[in-house]
């Protein structure tokens, strides 16, 4: 078979793509192309991720896929999915093979998928640190994302590996500038998260445009909701939640979405100390005074190492060390009694404050002690 034959715009499972990357399933389809699990037979067969784009693409368009691709693989930050391999840089519109490029799989999903933070107001700004000290970089690099949600924050090798991609709707500053309005028919992004002047008429865009996408990510990040338009009357994160009390991160977000954007801050920077102000309040209003039996969870943890231990696991020794009374386990009829069901809820909040804390981390359904380097 030939490798132009083995690149045809028809791919199936267990294709070879390039000498190097066999076909494992589909993970997803959009409007310009599908994106693939492979293996990386070249490297231990692991598992990335290749993006094929659509053949029946315009030469201008290819001529922006490829500056895109040039530009994104300039960019050097451990928050944006970078572009590791591609055929693009010498792909021509009349060859027979699939324009592709191929990155990191993200082994968690994405954030619209696997939201783990709703209600976590200290950790959600942490993680949304992390997005935007990714979207500083692109804006540094002349670059406008315009499609920021939470189905393109990716999560790589864990759950908190925060990772921007997909930049197939991004604006490069390297076009002249008549030609920043989007075409009217283009699409610019799910209303929730697009600014409006992305999908006014005509259309257009600045990175202000990328910072109200940014706010609407924050809100869904803490809430778990997006489902409220430019224009709505906003409903504070504390009502939400159900907090008595107000808390300043609402006004920070409102400022991220204003409907003008001279109201939105001028630049990520900004964003990024007003984070930072932000959780120097969430710390100091979080200290936590460990209780006995929070001491007796981190001793426990401590004595695994570096081991990640179950929740069953952690409830058995405490039940054991604390001699508290409850019926045998089953997968049909677990532990039921009233005095079990209080100490398992009383366990499960000293473990959720020691994650607030930055004590002890949660990942893969399983706990272990934060550790000193």
């Amino acid at each position: 078979m030939t490798q132009n034959k083995q690149n045809s715009r028809n791919i199936n499972s267990q294709q070879l793509i390039a000498d190097q990357f066999r076909i494992v399933k589909s993970l997803g389809k959009g409007g310009q192309g599908e994106v693939y699990l492979v293996e990386d037979i070249i490297n231990n067969n692991c598992h990335k991720a290749l993006k094929t784009l659509c053949k029946e693409i315009l030469p201008q368009n290819l001529q922006r896929f490829k500056r895109e691709v040039a530009a994104l693989k300039s960019i050097n930050s451990r928050y944006i999915l970078s572009i590791e391999s591609t055929n693009l840089d010498s792909y021509q519109i009349n060859s027979e093979e699939t324009p592709y490029y191929v990155t990191k799989v993200a082994k968690h999903g994405n954030l619209r998928e696997h939201n783990y933070y709703i209600g976590e107001i200290e950790l959600s700004l942490k993680l949304f640190r992390d997005i935007c000290e990714g979207v500083m970089v692109i804006h540094k690099a002349g670059i406008i994302h315009r499609d920021l949600k939470p189905s393109n924050i990716l999560l790589v090798e864990n759950e908190k590996d925060i990772h921007i991609g997909d930049f197939g709707l991004c604006y490069i500053d390297l076009e002249e500038d008549e030609k920043r309005a989007t075409k009217i028919r283009e699409t610019v992004g799910p209303i929730f998260f697009a600014a409006p002047e992305q999908t006014s008429l005509p259309p257009n865009f600045t990175q202000k445009s990328d910072i109200y996408s940014l706010g609407r990510i924050l809100y869904f990040l803490v809430t778990g909701h997006y489902e409220f338009k430019p224009g709505d009357e906003y409903v504070p994160i504390t009502i939400k939640l159900g907090i008595n009390k107000s808390h300043p991160i609402d006004t920070f977000i409102q400022k991220l979405i204003s409907f003008e954007p001279k109201n939105r801050p001028d630049s990520v920077e900004e964003l990024i100390l007003e984070i930072d102000k932000l959780l120097k309040i969430e710390g100091e209003e979080s200290s936590l005074e460990l209780s006995d039996m929070q001491r007796r969870i981190i001793k426990y943890l401590k004595s695994f190492s570096l081991r990640s231990v179950s929740l069953k696991a952690i409830l058995e020794y405490l039940a054991n060390f604390y001699g508290v009374d409850k019926k045998p386990y089953s997968p049909l009829e677990p532990y039921t009694s009233a005095s079990w069901s209080n100490f398992a809820d009383s366990v499960d909040n000293s473990l959720e404050q020691l994650e607030e804390a930055g004590l002890i981390i949660f990942e893969h359904g399983e706990y272990r002690c934060k550790l000193d380097r």
